[in-house]
């Protein structure tokens, strides 16, 4: 009989993976543009195969892009120099307007869309997918409501740019490569944008030996309940997946609203798990994205902060939790760095278990695949730590 896991020997043998193009995306930091990116990444892109364009990279709003690897690329539609490049090694890119949807004509976005248009050419980009709706004069409201959704705006998209069709995931890792590695388990992934009634959806499915060998680990449906046009709108978003081996479902409900992001977790083995918030803060010259959420089967208040330092290539992150009942406090110290394009490396400290985390990603160092080597290193024994260490390594790729 065949199983997933014959159907993935070819694959994670295939050790020399077709290359895959990527994508630029301009106009992500708003509510569209930002949930075009979205629904690249559902559909099955990975992070390293696409580039932000974006005037001012240390965005707070863009720190969640950056976190996952994705490109940042600074440069401003009105200063051609900067855009020099932008588009090398892109086979596509998807604009979201240069200027707010009004039914007067910008004239500066015909100025904007000239510059990119001339950057692209440049760079051998072979398609474009421009989403505009200023100075369609049979629209009736001054702020025009973004339709279609995203999910239909990225089947133009999937129309328009041929490497979408084969931009599914998979992975291997290994165990201890300090003490005889092997390659110990193999990991798939498939995505596919969804029109269900009058509902845009994404489903997404994924596969893991060592959970689940003979079947799917788990399957995920994700979409917007309530699309707002502008951020200071409500949006409404969900994600369920259901687990195959443990038979538990777990239901996400977002609502995003003048620049906050509120969210409830369930599942059906613990019923209500958290609920949080989000929100991007300035503090002095600082952009710090603000995380406080309270786990309720576990009686404990957890805040995370992350922000960039100085420039856009240094990260902090901290995590500290407060269990109520005890009084017992954690701590979690992140920080990271892109040393230069596709290549990043992270590190994190948790005092409680005394253990260093570092973890090195290069989507630089074969073509078509990431590499991510991961490092485990416990503080408490100084005089053993070389001994104690663990390295392990994993090879991602798109097919």
């Amino acid at each position: 009989m065949m199983t997933p896991v014959s159907l993935l020997a070819p694959i994670a043998a295939a050790l020399t993976p077709p290359p895959h193009a990527r994508l630029l995306v301009v106009g992500a930091s708003g509510g569209t543009g930002s949930r075009a990116l979205r629904g690249l990444l559902d559909v099955g892109y990975e992070p390293r195969q696409l580039r932000v364009l974006t005037r001012d990279p240390s965005k707070a709003i863009l720190e969640p892009h950056r976190g996952l690897g994705i490109e940042l690329w600074a440069g401003d539609l009105d200063d051609p120099q900067t855009l020099e490049g932008a588009g090398d090694g892109c086979s596509g890119c998807y604009v979201h307007s240069t200027a707010g949807d009004t039914k007067q004509l910008d004239t500066g976005e015909v100025r904007r869309a000239r510059h990119l248009a001339q950057s692209l050419r440049a760079s051998g980009v072979a398609h474009v997918v421009y989403n505009s709706a200023a100075a369609e004069p049979t629209h009736s409201v001054v702020r025009i409501s973004q339709k279609p959704t995203l999910a239909s705006t990225m089947i133009y998209a999937v129309a328009m740019i041929p490497a979408v069709l084969a931009a599914n995931t998979a992975e291997v890792s290994t165990s201890d490569v300090r003490h005889g590695a092997a390659f110990d388990n193999i990991k798939a992934s498939w995505g596919k944008a969804l029109n269900i009634g009058d509902f845009k959806t994404n489903v997404r499915c994924n596969y893991d030996y060592n959970d689940n060998r003979d079947f799917l680990k788990e399957v995920s449906v994700s979409g917007d309940l309530m699309e707002g046009s502008s951020s200071d709108d409500l949006q409404v978003s969900y994600d369920l997946t259901h687990n195959f081996k443990s038979k538990n479902t777990a239901v996400k409900v977002s609502a995003q609203t003048q620049g906050t992001t509120f969210a409830a977790e369930y599942d059906t083995d613990s019923n209500l798990k958290e609920v949080s918030a989000r929100r991007d803060l300035d503090l002095g010259d600082q952009k710090v994205d603000l995380q406080p959420s309270w786990l309720v089967q576990a009686k404990t208040a957890r805040v995370k902060m992350m922000s960039a330092l100085g420039g856009s290539k240094d990260r902090f992150s901290a995590q500290v939790d407060y269990n109520v009942d005890g009084g017992a406090t954690s701590y979690e110290l992140g920080y990271s760095r892109n040393l230069e394009d596709g290549k990043e490396v992270s590190a994190t400290f948790t005092p409680d278990n005394k253990q260093l985390e570092v973890e090195y990603v290069d989507s630089k160092f074969e073509n078509g695949a990431t590499w991510t080597a991961t490092a485990t290193v416990p503080m408490d024994d100084s005089s053993n730590v070389m001994d104690s260490s663990k390295l392990t390594l994993k090879r991602s790729w798109a097919w």
